[in-house]
């Protein structure tokens, strides 16, 4: 069985790039140098929300160079929405966009770096270990 594939969550790539010292910041360049990275939308997105300028933009630009894209499908934004509903019945209400993450993980076999403890009540969902 191939090693799986690891989405990372925003709050690790924002560890990353602010050049933060943690298991989780450090495994990202592992992962990239194995070619086992993956990003997506929803990152991609909340990543630009939150750039200050243009030096940070581009650093972003190069950082995210060569990592592998995963589209979201309307299969994915169905996922979102059923884990979304069955975790509200379990009295827990998460981001739409970790539920996305989430979707795109499950739906792909990829496992989930993340520094929000959430994730290990999402059904399905596998972590990525990093210490």
């Amino acid at each position: 069985m191939p090693t799986p594939k690891v989405v990372i969550d925003t709050s690790v790539w924002v560890d990353f790039f602010r050049g933060t010292v943690n298991p989780r910041a450090d495994a990202i360049e592992k992962l990239v140098r194995a070619g086992r990275a993956v990003t997506c939308g929803i990152v991609q997105a909340e990543l630009l929300a939150g750039i200050r300028d243009e030096s940070e933009r581009e650093r972003l630009r190069q950082g995210m160079t060569g990592i592998e894209y995963v589209e979201t499908t309307r299969s994915t934004w169905t996922k979102a929405g059923n884990l979304a509903a069955g975790l509200r019945v379990r009295g827990l209400t998460l981001p739409l966009s970790d539920l996305v993450l989430a979707a795109i993980a499950v739906e792909n076999g990829f496992l989930i770096l993340s520094a929000d403890r959430h994730f290990t009540r999402i059904p399905g969902v596998n972590l990525y270990k990093s210490a």
